[in-house]
């Protein structure tokens, strides 16, 4: 799981690269925050956004792996730009002139267009991958910065405060853990009828609530357990 996106493997787990970004940033960030405290860290995160940024555009042509294997796309020393803004955006919130400024501008259609240009960025508008990245890790925080500013939009209300988007939020991860192997070259004429639309969405979302309920659940509830007691 740690090291999936830096190494080749079973199409299984082939999704589990991302979860490995996350996970080494979650390693990398608190440790930073620590050493360089919050009123540096505002300036440093974007910075390292952008020497990944630069990294990016100088061996993406080049075509350079490491001698592990995998995609090279997938690693994280090309992918955590996207998690950097995000914390930048959240460190910037702190400070009452940044978060006015940010409630200002990024208001709920400034969100809209950000999300549609990111979403469309990745899909199609852009075929060189470094614009692929790029466009939704600057654009993302974005949207996630006017909802947090905005809880009263239209988006924020009707949106993401609907039930049944609330619930899909709720058993996101576990989704997240079980769709490759219902959703592996979905239009494949060669996929077993389980692995095909309609009937894999409705297998997912059996397979994540019951992921949920039996694994994911109690494994929080012992977690919060286990730091009641550390705690007395």
């Amino acid at each position: 799981m740690f090291f999936r996106n830096y190494s080749s493997g079973n199409w299984l787990t082939g999704h589990i690269w991302s979860l490995s970004v996350e996970e080494h940033f979650y390693l990398i960030w608190p440790l930073l925050l620590v050493a360089a405290e919050q009123r540096r860290a505002r300036w440093i995160a974007p910075s390292l956004a952008a020497v990944v940024v630069l990294w990016q555009a100088a061996s993406l042509p080049l075509g350079m792996r490491f001698a592990l294997g995998g995609n090279q796309t997938y690693r994280s020393d090309y992918r955590m730009d996207g998690l950097l803004l995000g914390a930048t955006v959240a460190l910037w919130l702190r400070s009452p002139s940044s978060r006015a400024f940010i409630r200002h501008y990024c208001t709920q259609s400034i969100a809209l267009v950000a999300f549609a240009v990111a979403f469309l960025s990745y899909r199609a508008l852009f075929s060189h991958t470094l614009a692929k990245f790029l466009m939704p890790a600057v654009l993302f925080p974005i949207c996630i910065a006017s909802t947090a500013m905005h809880p009263g939009s239209f988006v924020s209300r009707r949106i993401l405060e609907n039930p049944a988007v609330a619930w899909i939020g709720k058993v996101s991860y576990s989704i997240y853990l079980w769709q490759q192997l219902f959703t592996f070259r979905i239009f494949s004429d060669q996929n077993p009828i389980w692995r095909r639309p309609p009937l894999n969405m409705l297998l997912i979302g059996i397979f994540a609530l019951l992921s949920f309920l039996v694994i994911e659940r109690p494994a929080l509830k012992f977690g919060h357990r286990l730091l009641g007691r550390t705690g007395d």
